[in-house]
């Protein structure tokens, strides 16, 4: 990627994710906060060298921009703002900056109950894919993901579907912390129940699945949910396709594991959609390849009486 298309394309995240739109409005933690938030190898001198960055995106001085700069805006700036935290157990990372209010211990234990139910789609016999994605639990004995995710695996469109049992399978652990071999939480998907001919859905037969307990889809409009808080759960994965430099920085080069993103819901926008252009609910958290077929979670408002409700 070039750098001036570079500079632009940070520019327009930045603004997107900044309180107003406005650059200098972008969270960014002091130099007390660099222990604390991990940033040790960075030091103070790149969190002014962010500072110093942010002025020059605010004032169209891109071509200003150091190197030392943008190193501080990518690794500093962008993963406080749209950061991503790991899952272990059945609850998450505490977050900082914009989003403590997810530390809310009701709020972390209403999110924190619905974790065990969004797990990593597997491909067993394939010698090459590390997974296919993300699935999560939305009836009895039913498991959602997308169209693409299930065509790894099966044929065939609506209900008319061949796919051959234990060809895939879902772990509700895979997180950062678990060991390789850890198989407590996998369960075989038994059938591929149907493959949506037009949007990228899918939903997947798997046995002994809760029974108590699944995932409510939303029913509102995107323009009910616009500016709403999200936390999108799934499993990301290194993208090849983007800015390898920029995801390892807020990934910290770790994929492939259960991931919490938070995030906010932006416009209905017209998105490519395997092989369709639909009218989608869009969010601006940091998500990945992997991630399809994630969960997204709700809630309202950014202050700290209103991060007490949870939808």
């Amino acid at each position: 990627m070039e750098k001036a298309e570079k500079f632009v394309r940070l520019k327009r995240l930045l603004t997107q994710i900044a309180p107003g739109n406005s650059i200098e409005a972008v969270s960014r933690p002091d130099t007390e906060a660099i222990d604390c938030e991990g940033f040790e190898s960075l030091g103070p001198g790149n969190v002014a060298a962010a500072e110093s960055g942010l002025q020059k995106l605010a004032e169209d001085r891109v071509q200003e921009i150091t190197p030392g700069e943008m190193l501080g805006l990518e690794a500093i700036v962008l993963p406080r703002n749209r950061p991503v935290a790991f899952i272990r157990g059945e609850s998450y990372d505490d977050l900082d900056g914009p989003w403590v209010g997810l530390n809310d211990d009701i709020i972390k234990r209403r999110i924190a109950s619905l974790l065990p139910l969004i797990g990593r789609v597997e491909v067993p016999s394939s010698p090459i894919l590390p997974y296919a994605g993300t699935g999560f639990v939305v009836g009895q004995g039913l498991i959602a993901t997308n169209r693409h995710v299930a065509q790894l695996f099966s044929q065939g469109l609506g209900l008319t579907i061949r796919y051959r049992a234990g060809d895939a399978a879902i772990d509700f652990k895979r997180q950062v912390d678990a060991p390789d071999d850890d198989r407590t939480a996998y369960l075989s998907v038994r059938a591929v129940e149907m493959i949506h001919p037009y949007w990228d859905m899918a939903l997947l037969r798997v046995d002994d699945l809760p029974t108590d307990r699944m995932l409510r889809l939303s029913v509102k409009s995107p323009e009910e949910l616009l500016d709403r808080n999200v936390v999108v759960i799934g499993y990301p994965a290194k993208d090849e396709r983007n800015d390898v430099a920029l995801q390892d920085r807020i990934f910290n080069r770790t994929y492939n594991v259960k991931r919490l993103q938070p995030g906010v819901i932006r416009a209905r926008a017209k998105i490519q959609s395997f092989e369709n252009t639909v009218n989608a609910l869009t969010h601006d958290a940091s998500t990945l390849g992997g991630n399809s077929g994630h969960r997204s979670r709700h809630w309202r408002g950014c202050r700290a009486a209103l991060c007490r409700r949870v939808s």
